[in-house]
């Protein structure tokens, strides 16, 4: 079969990639009319007309394409904002969570809003110098807009895709009444106060960054050197939290001879109970997903493929929010997981036979080179900015902030049990300053970073010559060499000419 030389087939992947294909085209298509109904029609029609060929791989991409042409355009139908745009109005609404600080304003996100007595779904974003706390309920004024429905802007779809519609700038505010907390507010609120009283404000907002992804008490100066140093995918709740929980609770179980079963509900139940308390951001729904698809396999002991549950949960997610295709957060966790399934392997299994030490420093740079095999290209598109230094500082940081990690769970939980036993994470305290001081001393050595925009098709070329490089690719060598040296070449001509 002619797919089987070229590549590896899986035709859940081909389903992944032609939904993927098909939102952005609808994407596309929604900034002209024209164009759009167009583009539909050419679709229905290639989708029915290819219902009655006999191959599958033709069938499954004109129909999924068209899947995932419906599926944005219904999003936008339902969810995009009803467009607002008011000078010097007073609102209301209940704070639900603090984003960020700065010195002179904070920025609070909002639900339950009224207007001139309309009531508004969705949440917005509100900046103000006030000092209010989650489950406030706080009158303004100021500007009130809705937030542009544009997918091709990062910062927009991060909030859309948040349930955030609308934003305002306020003069003026003040605290109007007092709304009960939720389980996972008060959880939230709680661990905040066991992490400052016992670790200070800045550490403790570290922990609490580690923890569930909340970064308001971390200062500016800490977020720019773990930003640089290429640390600060540690506050950015995902795989690598995901891994620690379910290796903890799932491992304990084992070890304790409770039942394969039981366990997988246990960690599902946790799973989700996680993923309340931090929002459900996409990372820890991705790597929710593929843990519980791992687990699953291995209950039934068949043999995981993490290409396959990569594109599965990748259709699972979209499904649910096609949106989040244009979300930067999605792009980073499925390219980062994708760079380590097509490259981890080839770069670790020469080093099989070594003794434990050689292969875990192997395993530890080959981990770091290949999940940014993808993202290096996407950060460097959103950015325009490489780090230098995050192999050496991941070497370091991620196993001291996994022992962290791995402490920090059972003792948050006996804290937020009885609280006076909060001090047993006082010790924490040092690793915590550890990681903070070699982010910050990292961030300070000559090239931390380097200035390096990569224009979209130079982004999109540099990945399909790495997808060419990868294992998945079945041409034979020398054929992938060379597709993949003439997507370099186009690449770079791209670049230095435009």
């Amino acid at each position: 079969m002619l797919s089987k030389r070229v590549a590896n087939y899986r035709p859940i992947v081909i389903v992944a990639i032609a939904i993927s294909i098909g939102i952005t085209l609808g994407a596309v298509a929604m900034m002209h009319i024209v164009a759009f109904y167009v583009l539909l029609s050419v679709l229905v029609v290639s989708a029915s007309v290819l219902l009655f060929f006999k191959y599958k791989i033709p069938k499954l991409i004109a129909v999924f394409l068209l899947i995932g042409f419906s599926l944005i355009t219904i999003h936008a139908q339902v969810v995009k904002p009803v467009d607002i745009s008011i000078d010097n109005v007073y609102f209301e609404g209940r704070i639900t969570d603090i984003t960020s600080a700065t010195s002179n304003s904070k920025e609070y996100v909002i639900k339950d809003i009224t207007i001139n007595g309309n009531e508004y779904p969705r949440k917005a974003l509100v900046e103000t110098t006030g000092e209010y706390k989650v489950g406030d309920i706080v009158g303004f004024v100021g500007d009130f807009d809705s937030i542009e429905y544009n997918l091709f802007n990062s910062y927009n779809v991060s909030r859309i895709s948040k349930g955030i519609s609308y934003q305002a700038e306020t003069v003026a505010s003040q605290k109007i009444g007092e709304d009960e907390l939720t389980l996972s507010e008060k959880v939230k609120v709680k661990l905040t106060t066991i992490y400052t009283d016992n670790l200070g404000e800045l550490d403790g907002g570290i922990a609490l960054g580690l923890l569930i992804g909340d970064t308001e008490y971390i200062d500016y100066d800490t977020t720019e050197a773990m930003r640089i140093s290429g640390l600060s995918h540690l506050f950015s709740v995902s795989g690598l939290h995901v891994g620690f929980m379910c290796t903890i609770i799932y491992g304990l179980f084992r070890l304790i001879k409770i039942p394969k079963r039981k366990s997988l509900l246990i960690v599902s139940a946790v799973l989700l109970a996680y993923g309340i308390l931090t929002g459900f951001p996409v990372g820890v729904v991705r790597a929710s997903i593929m843990a519980l698809i791992m687990l699953v396999a291995e209950i039934l002991e068949e043999r995981n493929d993490p290409l396959n549950s990569l594109a599965l949960t990748s259709i699972i997610i979209l499904i649910c929010s096609p949106i989040e295709l244009f979300s930067l957060s999605f792009e980073l966790s499925i390219g980062a997981v994708a760079g380590i399934v097509c490259f981890y392997r080839s770069m670790t299994h020469h080093f099989d036979d070594h003794k434990a030490r050689v292969k875990k420093l192997v395993g530890g740079v080959a981990i770091s080179l290949s999940a940014n095999a993808f993202i290096v290209a996407i950060s460097s598109y959103y950015f325009g900015t490489l780090s230098l230094y995050f192999i050496i500082a991941n070497l370091i940081a991620v196993p001291v902030g996994s022992m962290v990690y791995t402490l920090l769970v059972p003792l948050s939980l006996i804290a937020l049990i009885f609280e006076p036993l909060g001090i047993l994470i006082m010790p924490l305290g040092f690793p915590i300053r550890f990681i903070r001081i070699l982010a910050t001393f990292i961030s300070t050595l000559p090239m931390a970073t380097v200035d390096f925009k990569l224009p979209l098709a130079n982004a999109l070329l540099y990945s399909f010559g790495m997808v060419m490089l990868s294992k998945f690719n079945m041409c034979a060598k020398k054929q992938k060499i060379i597709i993949c040296l003439t997507s370099f070449i186009a690449c770079a001509l791209i670049f230095f000419i435009f």
